[in-house]
């Protein structure tokens, strides 16, 4: 009986009656969970590892995951909040356990394999993703309130060096396990200090809800060609200028996608969102090159030290570094350029050191 019912439940398509079901039989969402245990691993991303069980997606946190990016919001609730608003263009949550959640499964593939970085995007998925900034507009700040340390509404140069903080706070904390690696890179102890400056001067804008990890992995493309925007986990208030910045810094557009999308959001979004646009869309691009010098960095050692990885595989990663080392290092006035061996010897030294 118990394989009956649980065959109809992942097969279910009306999602509010499979969400009732899960909350009324807790027998049933244990099966779920012990089944999706069973096959952890499937599919992963850097905070959650999702497994597929028929139609239902089943996400749990992953293990030893960094926190190199600080969580304003939990991810249910944030799900929860933009759900009347965004429909099934974002993940839809369908129940909630102790330590674990059911999303619905998306049919489709991730932009990263249908469209790689440096590659064009369809334009059905930039249409959707300057709706999805739209939308986004909608969700009431009151529907998720702003932490009490949160810069108020409005306050652009308050939110900026408040994540300029965050990050020099998670640097910092960095230093205690790779302080000898950054050394040797030439990372400064205050690598966003340079940025202060700038910060400052940026215009005020109303805050929205951003989804502040939107990246070709994170989005995924049905099979109509209409995407879906998933892992919510580190959504945020503030200025939609950094939401665009930190979007275009992880895409890695062609030139002709990207201004496809300034020019759609440009039509689409407020004026009140975009004034003063352009320049403080440098300021926070520069502030993403910074961030990632610093997390790029953290998350290349700890590949090379817990992956079987091909010298080519590493050769990859370390080219990659390099550049994004040398493009942050003319922001904070660094005067040496890296060399990939340069890279690789400091990268290795703390593996070679443990």
């Amino acid at each position: 009986m118990m394989g009956d019912r649980f065959s109809q439940l992942v097969a279910a398509e009306d999602l509010a009656a499979t969400r009732e079901l899960l909350e009324r039989d807790p027998d049933l969402a244990h099966r779920l969970r012990s089944v999706a245990l069973e096959k952890a691993g499937a599919l992963s991303g850097l905070y959650h590892h999702n497994v597929r069980v028929g139609n239902l997606m089943c996400r749990f946190p992953a293990a030893g995951a960094d926190n190199l990016d600080r969580r304003t919001y939990e991810e249910n609730d944030v799900l929860r909040a933009i759900q009347p608003h965004l429909g099934r263009k974002a993940s839809h949550l369908v129940y909630e356990g102790q330590g674990w959640s059911v999303h619905a499964y998306e049919e489709g593939r991730v932009l990263h394999e249908l469209s790689p970085p440096g590659r064009p995007v369809p334009r059905l998925v930039l249409d959707d993703t300057v709706d999805l900034f739209r939308r986004l507009t909608d969700v009431p700040l009151g529907d998720m309130g702003l932490p009490p340390w949160w810069p108020e509404d409005g306050d652009s140069v308050g939110f900026g060096l408040r994540r300029a903080i965050q990050a020099s706070v998670a640097h910092w904390k960095s230093t205690r396990w790779f302080g000898r690696e950054f050394d040797l890179l030439g990372l400064p102890l205050q690598p966003h200090r340079a940025m202060v400056g700038r910060l400052t001067k940026l215009t005020p804008r109303p805050f929205q809800l951003l989804h502040n990890d939107l990246h070709r992995g994170n989005i995924i493309v049905r099979p109509d060609g209409h995407a879906v925007f998933v892992d919510w986990e580190l959504a945020t208030i503030g200025d939609w200028v950094y939401e665009v910045a930190t979007h275009l810094h992880l895409m890695r557009y062609t030139e002709g996608d990207r201004q496809y999308l300034l020019e759609r959001c440009l039509e689409r979004m407020p004026p009140a969102s975009t004034e003063g646009w352009q320049a403080d869309l440098e300021t926070y691009l520069d502030l993403n090159r910074v961030q990632s010098a610093v997390n790029d960095t953290v998350r290349v050692i700890l590949k090379i030290r817990k992956e079987r990885l091909s010298p080519a595989e590493k050769g990859e990663m370390v080219l990659a570094l390099t550049g994004t080392l040398n493009t942050a290092g003319r922001i904070w006035g660094m005067e040496k350029v890296l060399s990939p061996d340069e890279v690789a010897a400091a990268v290795q030294a703390g593996v070679v050191g443990e």
